[in-house]
């Protein structure tokens, strides 16, 4: 009777031994793809078909669209290195200027968890827009229909690097929300938000603001 014991724990002891093998592996698998997020993001935007292209920005943005999107490593995946800012601008400087506001705007935006991303189930479709700078310089082609800040910074940009504009619309195409600076560069997407705004603002960085002026106005009369 022993011995029928034995032999009926022994194939046992080794089903639980697999079961227990199995679960350590599928455990690592999973942890791997959580630390590695962003990198496998960055990884799979470079990787798209006809990356570059307005379809290869469309796949992009589908992807934002998908059920379950990680929104916050999809969208540091399109963070951009000074070497991606010096592609695109014509002057090293006006590179470095764009690439340390980038790199600010990437922090506020892990900061307040404000990803790119579609407001909840209103807004189900996408619209994209495209132009090359030298389109942007000369207001031609999709010109008309981009930012206005974007036909500004476009005399600094190299003629041949094409822009990406989309938004996230519910019915109709004006009824969105717009992100521009969207490029692709050094075989990867990156995003320059705003791309003309540090620009605006190295014009007057010591011009006091209308409200300060209005406050010593307000001082003056006071000690008259």
């Amino acid at each position: 009777m022993n011995v029928l014991r034995i032999y009926l724990l022994v194939p046992a002891i080794a089903l639980l031994s697999v079961i227990a093998l199995t679960s350590c592996h599928s455990t690592e698998k999973k942890a791997i793809v959580n630390t590695d997020s962003i990198a496998a993001a960055a990884k799979d935007s470079a990787s798209l078909k006809q990356s570059g292209t307005l379809d290869g920005a469309k796949q992009l943005m589908a992807r934002f669209m998908a059920k379950g999107a990680d929104y916050a490593a999809l969208t540091n995946s399109l963070k951009p290195t000074i070497e991606d800012a010096k592609a695109i601008f014509i002057k090293a400087e006006d590179a470095e200027i764009a690439f340390k506001y980038a790199t600010k705007t990437f922090k506020k935006i892990n900061k307040k968890g404000d990803f790119i991303k579609p407001k909840d189930s209103v807004q189900q479709n996408f619209v994209i827009l495209s132009a090359t700078a030298k389109e942007l310089k000369e207001n031609t082609g999709n010109a008309k229909e981009f930012t206005g800040g974007m036909l500004k910074i476009a005399p600094k940009l190299k003629d041949d690097i094409s822009f990406f504009e989309r938004k996230f619309v519910k019915k109709s195409p004006k009824d969105g929300m717009n992100f521009n600076g969207l490029t692709f560069v050094n075989n990867h997407w990156v995003m320059f938000f705003k791309l003309w705004k540090p620009f605006e603002e190295n014009k007057n960085p010591n011009k006091p603001s209308g409200k300060k002026k209005d406050k010593k106005k307000k001082k003056k009369k006071a000690d008259k």
